[in-house]
């Protein structure tokens, strides 16, 4: 299933803006980065900047994982729950699990099905422009 926007055509994928994509092959990586917001059952949401490096694996899915920097007084209780959602920048969210915490940085995998919405080029934030 293509994201909203994006087509076939003569073998190259376009995506809304016009601009060709390049699926990612077998043991290719991409690489997201920018701030973003954590939020678990029961937990304030916490501001954070991430890295998030998308692979795809040999049998056709995507998975995720990376790294968050916030405060620790927030991503403590992320930490202690089994399950958190990451929202990116562009608005995707992503399902998570954070494996480590050591100091302001914590490290996580996802645990669910990743969207092909990562793969996105447009990076733009979903806010209204300023006036």
């Amino acid at each position: 299933m293509l994201a909203v926007g994006l087509k076939w055509q003569n073998d190259l994928l376009f995506g809304p803006d016009g601009f060709s994509l390049r699926m990612l092959g077998e043991g290719e990586e991409k690489i997201l980065t920018g701030h973003g917001i954590v939020s678990a059952a029961e937990c304030k949401p916490v501001r954070v900047r991430y890295r998030v490096v998308v692979e795809r694996e040999w049998d056709g899915a995507l998975t995720a994982r990376g790294s968050i920097h916030g405060n620790p007084a927030g991503l403590l209780p992320i930490w202690l729950e089994p399950d958190a959602v990451l929202r990116l920048k562009t608005g995707v969210r992503l399902d998570i699990s954070v494996t480590d915490l050591i100091n302001t940085m914590a490290e996580f995998e996802s645990t669910g099905m990743v969207s092909d919405n990562l793969l996105s080029p447009t990076s733009r934030s979903r806010r209204s422009p300023r006036r």
